[in-house]
């Protein structure tokens, strides 16, 4: 997963990856990683490290986002 994200960030090539829930993750050529959820996600109980720029409730400006509206990271 490590490889695959390095590559992503520097547009050796672009993936999306999907889950249940309507989960996914994908990388913007903003190079911003955009994750979405179904799941209510309670950001205070996650650690993340300290550098880390987090904006909640911020849609994907990539997909559909009829498909999917809640719990955005």
């Amino acid at each position: 997963m490590n490889i695959l994200i390095r590559a992503c960030l520097r547009g050796e090539f672009s993936c999306f990856f999907k889950g249940s829930k309507e989960t996914y993750l994908h990388f913007g050529y903003d190079y911003y990683m955009y994750f979405g959820s179904q799941i209510n996600l309670d950001l205070n109980k996650i650690k993340f490290p300290e550098k880390i720029f987090i904006e909640e409730n911020f849609p994907s400006p990539y997909m559909d986002i009829k498909r999917s509206n809640k719990a955005w990271l």
